[in-house]
């Protein structure tokens, strides 16, 4: 579900190709952040619980999206190559393949550089356990 509210966050058909996914980061920690932005607004959410072996640029289509709104007890895994949402019990809700398929790319990963998030906030800036947001940008959270 946290996918899914983050990607109300992403750009749509940017012509800045990295903006129109979500990204990852594994934290040091343990954990991870998965953020996203339109270049004015940003989603960002840490998760401790998350498993992330490196940091990618995820592309979440509309049905991917659903399939993590949907799932009560859901995951975003990567398993055989592919983006899958599963249940507690591995079940797949959803699964997005990676490679071509009748012409259209379908990969997972958005390959680019995504921007530093870490530069929105100040370095004196201590974000809360309810974070930081612009009021004027509360109707992109469902």
């Amino acid at each position: 579900k946290l996918v899914a509210a983050i990607c109300e966050f992403k750009a749509k058909n940017d012509i800045r190709y990295y903006l129109n996914g979500v990204y990852v980061e594994p934290l040091p920690a343990g954990g991870a952040v998965i953020v996203a932005t339109n270049g004015h607004a940003m989603g960002l959410w840490r998760d401790p619980s998350a498993v992330v072996e490196r940091s990618a640029i995820l592309r979440i289509g509309k049905s991917l999206r659903e399939a993590c709104r949907e799932a009560d007890d859901g995951r975003l895994e990567l398993v055989d190559g592919r983006l899958v949402v599963t249940n507690a019990q591995k079940t797949e809700y959803h699964v997005q393949p990676n490679g071509e398929k009748d012409g259209e790319v379908t990969k997972w990963e958005v390959e680019g550089k995504y921007p530093d998030w870490k530069t929105v906030f100040p370095d004196e800036c201590q974000v809360g356990p309810m974070g930081m947001f612009n009021a004027m940008y509360m109707k992109m959270v469902h």
